[in-house]
């Protein structure tokens, strides 16, 4: 009896330790309907942590300067495991318009476990360079069509309260009109205003094909927002997640793409249908030179660290983006494509990486969200 009692207690433990780290779950709730708020665009704070799927990419734009573009991004996992080090975006943030190339993977950093961008004190955040970068070849050739990208970090980024990874819709799976959903990210607050420095989020409301500024593409793009206008993503914001809540977990449904301005009346945002792209996830991982379902282990309840040296050391209290790195071998190059694109997604430039905000480089379309 003793020996199946215990049997029975180490069956319910490894279901409880299993179901730990599924997608879409945060140890902190969100907070959807707060009582006053204005930023994202019209949206207000999130609650600490309570998005730990959200990933802020710096973006270098050249090898030898400190100015750097900033877009938003998912933490997502394609097999089950303790950590990732996959990071789902838009494919924008990594195209030059003018030149027709894509940023090489040495220029892009990513910023996990992260609320406010300005508090050095979160010792939950890290930053951790990329590895690999993957586009939908299709994005290089119409410019605006199939925005989406992946990112392979150097390192494993394990489940932990602050970070986790959100869940994948089904292939083809349909999204309702006026079903309610939400975005995030730390772009602009307003139409040419400031950006923010904590993670915002705002309610969006799926809308009909006929009201998408960009007609070209039905079926791969979705528009989201309020046709009274007031509400939206904004520059900055690009890559970040359009999210529903689906029986208790949270799904990505959509990318922040495009959007003629921000929050205006009867101009939803558009997003990248993403369950359109499921098959192309699957493909893309397995096509980066280190990716096996080995190299991810099942959860366990000691987490591995970020940091190298003793296990007691805590990571330091402020964490540099480092400088971009002197190239060793020519950039990669895309061919340019029939269409160009602009985003939304903000730019900076100074020193020591606390730089003031300049103006963004010129786009040929005014509604990406850069």
């Amino acid at each position: 009896m003793k020996i199946l009692f215990l049997l029975i207690v180490a069956a319910s433990c490894q279901v409880t330790l299993g179901e730990q780290w599924q997608c879409g779950i945060a140890k902190y709730s969100l907070n959807p309907k707060p009582k006053t708020g204005n930023r994202i665009v019209g949206g207000w704070e999130a609650k600490p942590h309570s998005l730990p799927w959200q990933v802020r990419l710096v973006i270098y734009m050249d090898d030898k300067s400190n100015a750097v573009y900033k877009c938003g991004g998912t933490l997502i996992q394609m097999v089950p495991g303790n950590g990732t080090d996959l990071v789902l975006t838009a494919a924008h943030c990594f195209f030059d318009p003018e030149t027709g190339e894509w940023t090489p993977e040495r220029r892009v950093y990513a910023l996990v476990g992260i609320h406010n961008e300005k508090n050095d004190k979160e010792l939950t955040r890290h930053v951790l360079k990329a590895k690999s970068l993957f586009f939908n070849k299709q994005f290089a050739k119409v410019g605006i069509a199939e925005d989406i990208a992946l990112v392979q970090l150097e390192q494993l980024v394990p489940y932990t309260d602050e970070t986790r990874p959100i869940c994948l819709p089904e292939k083809d799976e349909r999204l309702e009109v006026g079903k309610d959903c939400f975005t995030s990210g730390w772009g602009r607050t307003k139409e040419q205003g400031p950006n923010s420095d904590a993670l915002q989020m705002v309610d969006a409301k799926v809308q009909a094909d006929q009201y998408c500024v960009n007609q070209l593409f039905r079926g791969i793009v979705f528009c989201a927002g309020h046709l009274e206008g007031g509400k939206d993503a904004c520059e900055g914001d690009s890559g970040g997640p359009l999210f529903c809540p689906v029986n208790g977990r949270i799904v990505q449904y959509g990318i922040v793409s495009q959007g003629e301005g921000c929050a205006r009346k009867n101009m939803p945002g558009e997003y990248t249908k993403l369950s359109k792209f499921v098959t192309w996830l699957e493909s893309s991982v397995k096509q980066f030179p280190s990716y096996s379902k080995e190299s991810i282990k099942p959860a366990t309840t000691k987490n591995p660290v970020l940091f190298e040296g003793p296990a007691s050391q805590s990571p330091p209290a402020k964490l540099q983006i480092p400088a971009p790195q002197t190239p060793t071998s020519p950039a990669p190059t895309a061919t340019k494509p029939s269409t160009t694109s602009g985003s939304r997604f903000t730019a900076n430039a100074g020193k020591n990486n606390q730089p003031p905000r300049i103006t963004p480089r010129p786009y040929v379309s005014p509604y990406l969200r850069l």
